[in-house]
């Protein structure tokens, strides 16, 4: 089996379960998910059993069992490692395939490392991998897998996706600006000027554009004061928010796992994607994220 210990928000989540379920049909291996670090994490929650997933992937319910605790007792040896060698520094794809042969696959780099196989007969997931090159060969099954129950659909979100779907020209603008992200030194805060240079882009391209915005602060991302035509997407769920952003034409994203996947699963097959030139605040080299078709936006 595969035990995916899930962590983050619900574009992490939709990552690392994105990447678990094609690494099980590669190794035919059935996938697991271990949920229990939202006993402890309360700044999101624990959003992805509310797509339809598919048979092949089920939440573990054996925590008692020794070889978990084993799994636990070797991702937190691994966090040991990358203290080691410095916090937030790329591990490198030696040390990925090292864990991998021993049945875990551990990777909070940026970079993509493949899906090197393991004769394990339990091994364990543990990571981000946002890294558009995992996804695109199964692009379709994950399609799949992250369709939203219908029963997580409200009213209010069926009217927004109403708006969206009848609206001849549907852009999304997705901005991040809870506190655990304006308070970090590592993640690069998209500033005003970043979201108008992107919208005019869009303005010159598609004259009758629409903006919807999506944030996980509203009224925070109404004091930018954009000045666009606009539609505030508010009192929407993650699984709400995540479905109404595929069903928008065109994106202005921020440096987000959540913006990422939203413009990702976009449906409209001549979707323009706009993202931040910048990714983080460091030295790690991130194109990685930026898939083709992506236009970088410096935005000082």
């Amino acid at each position: 089996m595969i035990l995916l210990r899930l962590i983050g928000g619900l574009g992490n989540q939709m990552s690392q379960v994105a990447y678990s379920a094609i690494l099980a049909k590669k190794i035919n291996k059935k996938l697991y998910i271990d949920n229990t670090s939202y006993h402890n994490y309360k700044i999101r929650p624990c959003s992805i059993q509310k797509f339809k997933l598919d048979n092949n992937i089920e939440f573990y319910k054996d925590y008692d069992n020794f070889k978990y605790k084993q799994l636990r007792l070797s991702q937190k040896s691994y966090h040991l490692i990358q203290y080691i060698f410095g916090k937030r520094k790329q591990m490198g794809k030696k040390w990925y395939k090292f864990f991998a042969k021993m049945g875990h696959y551990y990777s909070f780099d940026s970079d993509y490392y493949g899906f090197p196989n393991s004769k394990k007969k339990v091994v364990d997931v543990y990571g981000y991998f946002l890294a558009e090159e995992y996804f695109h060969e199964n692009k379709d099954y994950i399609k799949k897998i992250f369709i939203l129950d219908d029963k997580y659909i409200s009213e209010n979100a069926k009217e927004y996706y109403s708006s969206i779907v009848n609206c001849s020209c549907s852009v999304a603008i997705s901005i991040r600006l809870q506190d655990d992200y304006l308070k970090s030194n590592v993640h690069n805060v998209c500033t005003k000027e970043y979201f108008l240079q992107a919208i005019q882009v869009i303005q010159e391209k598609f004259p009758d554009a629409y903006f919807f915005v999506f944030a996980d602060d509203i009224e925070r991302a109404k004091g930018l004061e954009l000045n666009i035509p606009s539609t505030y997407i508010e009192n929407m769920s993650d699984v709400e928010g995540m479905f109404l952003l595929t069903k928008c034409n065109h994106y202005i994203i921020s440096n987000s796992s959540f913006s990422w996947w939203g413009a990702y699963l976009g449906e409209y097959s001549e979707k323009v994607i706009l993202a931040p030139k910048k990714w983080m605040n460091n030295s790690i080299d991130y194109s990685s994220k930026y898939y083709e078709g992506v236009v970088k936006i410096d935005g000082k």
